[in-house]
């Protein structure tokens, strides 16, 4: 038989140490992540702060805050192409209809539907209002299996 030739990808004994100790190290670098009762999401306006109070087109959030420890927290979007009249409190009063209190939502001024989207894709408006303030589109409701909210 030949004799065998040494297999040329397997490490020597002196660089598998430390190449072990090297991803020891790595890892070490990094610890545990601190623990904490609550985090939030935060969603910003791309409009420069000096025009958002003019600012006709954006998202209105709401949310349901549960009473509960154990019960559902929600939240709801609503995409509104431009406020002439009162097309804002329209849209509250639309999600009114699905739970959602009007003393928990907020209007975030944005340049558009598709700017929104693309920053912030888990935050897809379930309802919109049009140009012409027509309202479309309903919020999910939940069947107690876990859901997508306003994804669909």
């Amino acid at each position: 038989a030949a004799p065998q030739k040494p297999n040329d990808t397997a490490p020597t004994p002196a660089l598998a140490v430390s190449t072990a100790r090297s991803k020891k190290r790595k890892r070490a670098a990094v610890s545990s992540p601190k623990r904490f009762g609550k985090t939030s999401l935060h969603f910003k306006s791309d409009i420069d702060p000096a025009n958002r109070d003019d600012h006709p087109r954006g998202i209105l959030h709401a949310s349901k805050v549960p009473s509960s420890s154990n019960a559902r927290e929600e939240h709801a979007f609503a995409w509104i192409a431009e406020i002439i009249d009162d097309e804002d409190v329209r849209v509250a009063a639309h999600l009114t209809e699905y739970g959602f209190r009007a003393s928990h939502m907020k209007f975030i001024p944005y340049s558009s539907k598709a700017n929104w989207m693309a920053r912030y894709p888990h935050a897809k408006p379930c309802v919109a209002c049009d140009s012409n303030g027509d309202i479309s589109g309903k919020v999910p409701q939940w069947d107690g299996r876990g859901g997508t909210g306003c994804l669909t």
